[in-house]
């Protein structure tokens, strides 16, 4: 068997799969087909990834009971969709209608602008708005396909239209599926950094329809299912945290950290409190941070992994800073350094290195702050660590600056700037980005300032860090003051 006949086979598998566990929503799926009149007719197809709602589709264009059946499938995944009825009239028109057949409207990719966190998303309160409207401008049967939370979101916030909705078809993943798009999500290996808002808002969608598929399945949940489960709770805490939603990122962070303990595997527990630690960093509980990334250390020293304490000391080192006990940090990170020395880790040994930089950096001990950023940045670049290297040179920026020497520190901002932005990380080139500004600032290149100010705002609008868009747009608009002054 070929190549392309084998795709063609593991296809028709997965058809007959899918379409065998749905048989009832599938046979109730065609009876409202068979009996929509030409007029109106809303019907709400619950379906969660869209690979089977692909699969779906093409069964209802190749089931013979739909012969008389014009399907045509309109794809709105447009995030900033406001106007759906505009966008379905425009649509209309450009549809060639066989007098021979019913039109029917499958609407798929509405979930985009549906969106996930915000309240009263545009698209749904416009919808809810001129339902009354369609009746006349859209003489035709619809089946919208969505996954159970935008669903639930349209129920919430166009409650009006919603109550048209004459069914609601509920589709379920097979098993074989669900550990497919399992690994296509859980292993997209794609650094958090590097996402904007809406790739972002497109992680939790499918995390949270992968955590969905697990939590209302029938079969028996394995030892292997739980620990997916805490690896999805986990990477939701991650992204939210990314959002700085930290209080939400708690959350989802415990679940992980209480499933990790249920199954008893010790690494990933220890990994998890890492997690909480951090974020309770984030929301400046420094001390209730210290307590996790203590239990994270005494687990990595019970099972005798050294890298893993070697972070936890680290972690220690940035929170014992963080509340001014820095010669308690200095400690931490140099039993850290030294760990990751003995044990030959080159990427902790530079991390560690850059962590000591910092603090004698917040010391004002600038000299001795560059030495141990240089040596950082020799060993990230011997290790081709570019990320570590960008953060180096950013580190060496920030020295310089203190020192006044403000030309020597944009030479380093600006070498860190081309890594980040090689390499598509976007929150670090934000931050370079910001510094850039303020150190412009400091030698009156006010122009420059502000279009480094200008390029980091929209990389945290980008982000949707709305806090650090304020930020950029207070310190522009003080400049394009002063200029004007």
């Amino acid at each position: 068997m070929n190549s392309k006949t084998q795709i063609i086979s593991n296809l028709d598998k997965e058809k007959e799969s899918f379409l065998n566990i749905n048989q009832q929503a599938f046979t109730e799926l065609l009876t409202f087909i068979d009996f929509a009149d030409n007029r109106l007719n809303i019907g709400f197809v619950e379906i969660k990834f869209s690979q089977d709602r692909d699969i779906l589709i093409n069964a209802l264009l190749e089931h013979p009971d739909c012969n008389n059946i014009q399907f045509e499938i309109l794809d709105f995944s447009d995030p900033n969709l406001r106007f759906l009825r505009d966008e379905l009239v425009t649509a209309l028109k450009q549809i060639k209608i066989k007098a021979d057949k019913k039109l029917i409207l499958l609407i798929t990719g509405l979930e985009k602008s549906i969106g996930i966190v915000e309240e009263y998303p545009s698209v749904l309160t416009n919808l809810n708005f001129v339902r009354d409207d369609l009746r006349t401008s859209i003489p035709h049967p619809m089946l919208l396909f969505l996954p159970d939370y935008a669903l639930t979101r349209l129920a919430k916030y166009a409650p009006d239209f919603w109550a048209w909705g004459r069914k609601v078809f509920t589709f379920k993943t097979n098993r074989s599926n669900l550990i497919n798009h399992r690994d296509n999500i859980i292993f997209d290996d794609r650094s958090i950094d590097n996402l904007d808002l809406a790739e972002k808002k497109a992680r939790i969608e499918q995390l949270s329809n992968l955590l969905n598929e697990y939590n209302t399945s029938t079969e028996e949940t394995t030892k292997n299912d739980l620990f997916i489960i805490s690896n999805i709770y986990n990477q939701l805490g991650n992204i939210y945290n990314s959002l700085g939603q930290y209080e939400k990122a708690i959350i989802f962070h415990q679940q992980a950290l209480d499933i990790s303990r249920k199954i008893g595997v010790r690494p990933v527990e220890a990994d998890f409190l890492i997690s909480l630690g951090n974020d309770y960093d984030c929301l400046g509980k420094h001390q209730k941070a210290i307590t996790y990334h203590q239990q994270a250390l005494d687990i990595f020293r019970e099972i005798g992994y050294g890298k893993g304490e070697g972070n936890s000391l680290g972690n220690l080192g940035n929170a014992y800073n963080s509340i001014g006990e820095h010669q308690k940090a200095i400690t931490y990170y140099q039993q850290s350094l030294d760990i990751f020395r003995h044990i030959k880790d080159r990427q902790g040994e530079g991390n560690s290195l850059g962590n000591l930089g910092i603090i004698y950096q917040v010391l004002g001990q600038y000299k001795k702050a560059i030495t141990y950023h240089q040596q950082s940045l020799n060993i990230k670049r011997e290790i081709g660590n570019r990320r570590g290297e960008g953060i180096s040179l950013e580190n060496l920026g920030a020295a310089y600056k203190a020192l006044a020497d403000y030309e020597k520190a944009i030479n380093y901002y600006q070498q860190g700037l081309n890594i980040f932005r090689e390499i598509g990380n976007k929150l670090e080139e934000a931050i370079t980005c910001l510094n850039l500004g303020l150190t412009f600032t400091n030698i009156q290149r006010h122009d420059e300032a502000i279009e480094a100010f200008r390029n980091a705002r929209k990389l945290y609008q980008d982000m949707g860090l709305n806090q650090k868009v304020e930020a950029c747009d207070n310190l522009i608009n003080i400049l394009e003051n002063d200029i004007h002054f």
